[in-house]
């Protein structure tokens, strides 16, 4: 049996799940102690083990760490049937490799997760969010950049076309979303208005949705038509990818996760996109498409040759996920 929860310390902060377990009903079990798993997809039948597999993350992840980060134990099937359990559900951890974190995102290409074991955290006390108002793309970068240099309880920082924003009469939005104890909240919701005035920007709206959850929202609403992007670069070159993808007649429903340098565009041509993330050193990948894609990937990333070297370690008769990976 792949689902349930197999093990839950409130006090210590972990819980161990099947892998095949849905987040939503984990979400739903752990809510009721005022505890949460800081994971998220726009999908309500992802499971937990599959977003570790991608090492799938949501903007979230600038406040609590990626899945990788919160992967503490990993119960695998290898490719010659045996069973390994790497890591311990302790902050002390044992001696030697950190194995739970190369399997993160490793697409089922080293072994069958089974088994998990991550950090849990306590519900946020207060969560606040403001909605900017943005006249054009350069003022939007420009904006969001200022104001990742004085976020510290921030979850979430993303640029997007209003139109997924009822009732922001501009043709983009930032959305800026902070939660934690009450008081640190409150005081940095003031610095960021504050940063805001200096900046010349419109006066923010209270936020009705998260970052997150906007983010979520907008890559649900992907048509079966569609083909759903997600480009990754260096935060610090976001602003350059974003603008160069509008020089270039690129233009798609998106949204912007600044803090993470990811974008996910929903309806636009792949390729153009792979070749204006390869030219900063990023990538470009397809999350979804309504028929299989010629390139799902993009280009061989840094370190191709260590992970084929594993894979070739691991499973030398290529059993696992055989053409799923650039493997």
């Amino acid at each position: 049996k792949l689902t349930g929860v197999r093990a839950y310390a409130r006090d210590d902060y972990y819980v161990t799940v099947g892998a095949g377990t849905r987040l939503s009903e984990l979400e739903e079990t752990l809510a009721a102690d005022n505890m949460w798993l800081p994971l998220v997809s726009p999908w309500p039948e992802a499971t937990v083990g599959g977003i570790v597999a991608a090492n799938f993350n949501a903007p979230l992840r600038m406040r609590y760490g990626s899945a990788r980060d919160l992967l503490l134990v990993a119960k695998t099937v290898l490719p010659d049937g045996r069973v390994i359990r790497a890591g311990r559900p302790v902050v002390k951890n044992v001696a030697g490799y950190d194995l739970p974190k190369l399997l993160a995102g490793s697409r089922g290409t080293l072994g069958l997760i089974t088994e998990i074991t991550l950090k849990i955290a306590p519900r946020p006390r207060a969560q606040v969010g403001l909605v900017v108002p943005v006249d054009n793309l350069a003022h939007g970068l420009s904006w969001g950049s200022a104001l990742l240099k004085i976020c510290l309880v921030a979850s979430g920082l993303v640029l997007t076309p209003a139109g997924n924003l009822p009732g922001v009469s501009a043709p983009l939005a930032l959305v800026y979303t902070a939660e934690g104890l009450p008081e640190d909240v409150a005081a940095e919701m003031e610095e960021v208005r504050a940063a805001l005035s200096h900046l010349g920007a419109p006066a923010p709206l209270p936020a009705q949705i998260s970052a997150t959850q906007l983010w979520a929202d907008i890559l649900a609403a992907t048509a079966p038509a569609e083909t759903l992007l997600h480009a990754g670069v260096a935060p610090g070159k976001l602003p350059d990818f974003v603008t160069g993808l509008a020089a270039n007649a690129i233009a798609a429903p998106f949204v912007a996760d600044l803090a993470n340098g990811m974008v996910y565009l929903r309806g636009a041509e792949t390729a153009p996109v792979q070749r204006a993330a390869r030219a900063l050193g990023g990538y470009a990948t397809v999350l979804r498409a309504p028929a299989p894609p010629a390139d799902v990937w993009g280009h061989a990333p840094d370190g191709l040759d260590l992970m084929r070297a594993i894979k070739q370690h691991w499973d030398p008769h290529n059993i696992l996920a055989p053409g799923g990976f650039i493997l």
